[in-house]
């Protein structure tokens, strides 16, 4: 490990003076293709979840952050505080390259939310869709299933959260979040790239969800409402 440390506190001073000498104004409208963007996705749902150093091994983390560095240049979070809205049951920080997702406390004094997963749920996904048992995380705040099409080319993560662990990051440079209703009147948070990756968040009242994939807004919203509680 720590040679690896070394190695990456040797690189990174080189390819930041490397990047400084290179003239960057012919690609000041430069767009990303969405191969990239869809991956730069990924890389940010799963650094973001609270599971993530538990499902990653230390040397792919590392080659994970360097190759986010080389890809995106040196990119320096806002330095004056973040722009905060609040949507229903759930406050965003947009900060310069990312919005933060964080659950709101509830100040009306009937709060249901649990401090612990008492009940597991499940959804519904297409048919083209495998589940990877190995990617399953269970704990006592957060549940999480992965699935797979069979190319690996296309993934699908559904959480589940204990309100007082919920946090999460998603781009703003591609994709706004939005608040949206469903046809029961609820309320939820949908995250919609050129319907090629689409993410949804809502609170049911007892725990937050969140639904990351490589799926239209309608597609997700198919599995949104497939959601069930499974039985013992």
């Amino acid at each position: 490990m720590n040679n690896i440390k070394n190695e990456l506190e040797q690189l990174l001073p080189l390819y930041c003076h490397e990047y400084e000498l290179i003239d960057t104004s012919p690609y000041v409208n430069y767009r990303f293709s969405n191969d990239y963007t869809k991956r730069k996705e990924k890389l940010i749902r799963q650094q973001s979840r609270i599971y993530y150093p538990l499902i990653k091994t230390t040397g792919r983390r590392i080659v994970s952050a360097v190759i986010a560095v080389v890809l995106m240049g040196a990119v320096t979070v806002a330095a004056c505080p973040p722009v905060r809205e609040l949507f229903g049951d759930f406050i965003t920080r947009n900060f310069t390259d990312h919005y933060a997702v964080l659950s709101k406390n509830n100040t009306s004094g009937s709060d249901e939310h649990k401090d612990t997963i008492e009940t597991q749920y499940m959804i519904a996904v297409p048919d083209e869709f495998i589940q990877d048992d190995t990617k399953t995380f269970v704990s006592d705040t957060l549940v999480t299933h992965c699935y797979y099409t069979a190319d690996k080319k296309r993934t699908i993560f559904f959480s589940q959260y204990t309100k007082n662990k919920y946090n999460s990051l998603y781009d703003n440079q591609n994709a706004d979040l939005i608040e949206k209703e469903d046809k029961f009147g609820g309320k939820y948070l949908i995250h919609n790239y050129n319907d090629l990756t689409t993410s949804i968040i809502w609170d049911n009242g007892e725990y937050i969800f969140d639904i990351n994939g490589d799926l239209s807004e309608a597609e997700i919203l198919e599995i949104y409402y497939s959601l069930k509680i499974v039985e013992q």
